[in-house]
C-alpha cells in the first residue's frame, strides 16, 4: 500500500478517558468532602452519611485511571505504516511489523482497539487506543477493526524489500 493517502487520525477521545474523566471523579470527590465540611460545620446529626458517596467516586476514579493507563494518546494513519504518540513520544510502526488486531467487544470500557506488535517498540508489545467513530454497542465490531485487519494481512503478504 502506498503512501498517497493523506494522514488520518484513528484513535478518538483517548485523552478524553485519560484525562477528563479522571478529574471528573476527583470533582465528585472534593464536592463530597466539602458537603461533608459542611454539615459537620452545620452540626448535622449524622456526618458519615457521605461516605459511601466517597468511597464509590475513589473506587470509579481507581478503575478508570487503571483502565486508560495503558492506552496511547493517538494513532494516525499514514498509509504503509501507524503514527503513535503517547505526550511527546511517537512511534511509527509498519503495519507489516503488526502481529494481530484485536477489539474489546464484550464490558471493556472504554471500547478498545489492541495492536499486537511482533516485537516491542517504545510504547511496548501492545499498543491500545479507542478507535475513532466506534458504536457504544457490546458485540459490534467496528469498521476501523475490519480494516486494519484487511491492510496488516495485506502488508504481512507482501515481499520484503
Amino acid at each position: 500500500m502506498s503512501n498517497t493517502l493523506p494522514p488520518r487520525r484513528l484513535s478518538s477521545g483517548t485523552l478524553f478517558y485519560k484525562k477528563v474523566i479522571p478529574w471528573l471523579w476527583a470533582a465528585g470527590m472534593a464536592m463530597v468532602v466539602a458537603i461533608m465540611g459542611w454539615r459537620l460545620a452545620a452540626g448535622a446529626p449524622s456526618p458519615l452519611e457521605p461516605w459511601p458517596y466517597l468511597a464509590v467516586c475513589a473506587v470509579a476514579l481507581t478503575i478508570t485511571k487503571v483502565a486508560a493507563s495503558g492506552m496511547v494518546d493517538e494513532v494516525i494513519d499514514a498509509g504503509s505504516h501507524l503514527v503513535v504518540r503517547v505526550g511527546k513520544d511517537e512511534q511509527r510502526v509498519a503495519l507489516a511489523e503488526i502481529d494481530a488486531v484485536k477489539e474489546s467487544l464484550y464490558l471493556r470500557q472504554p471500547h478498545r482497539i489492541e495492536l499486537v506488535l511482533s516485537s516491542p517498540g517504545k510504547f511496548g508489545r501492545t499498543i491500545t487506543f479507542v478507535p475513532s467513530g466506534f458504536l457504544p454497542f457490546p458485540f459490534m465490531r467496528t469498521e476501523l477493526f475490519h480494516e486494519l485487519k484487511r491492510r496488516v494481512a495485506a502488508a504481512r503478504q507482501q515481499p520484503v524489500r
